[in-house]
């Protein structure tokens, strides 16, 4: 994952389809997650239900969108995004992560 401090500053336009931010949202007890994709642009959103691990859902949700939606996904550090880089081979999409313990540099 690339840190989201040397990503273009164009993204913060929100003019270009196809950068997608992500997270997960975890069940009681954390027996069970969801995952959240929004695209950044158009506010579309997409919930997926884990498969197997994150990386399967949001590859799974994210390789049925068309190619121009799909350039880039911002996300956290947590330990579901192990696989990030089996995700960026699946999908083509570049990922950058925000700092530990800072989910609010996803942005709006």
């Amino acid at each position: 994952m690339q840190s989201i401090h040397i990503r273009p500053p164009e993204i913060e336009d929100h003019l270009v389809l196809g950068r997608w931010k992500g997270d997960v949202i975890k069940g009681a007890g954390k027996r069970s997650s969801a995952d959240t994709l929004v695209e950044r642009t158009t506010s579309f959103a997409a919930l997926a239900a884990t498969i197997k691990t994150v990386v399967d859902s949001i590859t799974a949700v994210l390789n049925g969108e068309p190619e121009a939606r799909c350039k880039m996904m911002t996300c956290d550090q947590g330990r579901e995004m192990h696989g990030h880089k089996i995700f960026s081979e699946h999908t083509g999409l570049r990922i950058d992560s925000v700092v530990p313990h800072g989910p609010w540099q996803r942005g709006n």
